[in-house]
């Protein structure tokens, strides 16, 4: 098989391309260019080598932050009731949450031999839990009005959708202005 010329242009859009996706079959085809001969590049060109490696951090820094918005601010979700869109709920990834808290403080987050302590301790703060406040997304509501199973908000056929309308509006209403859950302690205003 013949060695295949690429050109400078074909180049630049292959290094776009991984920049962005971080996968040599994506941008080959964007680049117009066989993936074999994107890779005998690479091992024959130094300048193109270290071009592709930034390339490469450039789409894992892209990825991290894709995960640290979906850890930190969320995505939405529809909440259906009796099979109608009846409003939208924020959810967020305890666990990339937990594995950023992991990177960034391990003396304080990370896994220890022997397990247990400092590992629970981490995901129980990591889930609201274990630090004096509780930031379920019930709102404060009663245990017989919602339960919580992991990830999933469960809502009782029983509570009627003006009810959860209302009760979550209020809850969403409080997390945007920052006020704090409805269960966290408040601050004293006074003596005693």
């Amino acid at each position: 098989m013949p060695k295949q010329t690429i050109t400078q242009a074909q180049r630049e859009r292959f290094l776009e391309a991984l920049a962005e996706t971080r996968n040599v079959t994506v941008a080959a085809r964007a680049a117009g260019i066989a993936r074999r001969a994107a890779l005998a590049l690479k091992a024959g060109d130094p300048d193109f080598a270290e071009a592709w490696a930034d390339a490469e951090e450039e789409a894992t820094d892209l990825l991290e932050h894709a995960a640290r918005r979906r850890a930190i601010e969320g995505w939405e979700e529809p909440v259906y009731y009796h099979g109608q869109e009846i409003g939208r709920v924020r959810r967020f990834s305890e666990e990339l949450m937990l594995l950023f808290l992991r990177a960034e403080r391990p003396g304080k987050f990370g896994e220890r031999p022997g397990g247990g302590g400092d590992r629970a301790k981490a995901e129980g703060h990591a889930k609201g839990r274990g630090n004096g406040h509780d930031h379920d997304l019930s709102g404060g509501w009663r245990d017989d009005e919602v339960e919580r199973h992991g990830n999933l908000l469960i809502v009782p056929a029983e509570l009627d959708a003006e009810t959860w309308n209302r009760k979550a509006g209020e809850q969403q209403r409080k997390l945007m202005a920052g006020a704090a859950p409805p269960s966290a302690p408040r601050p004293s205003t006074g003596p005693g």
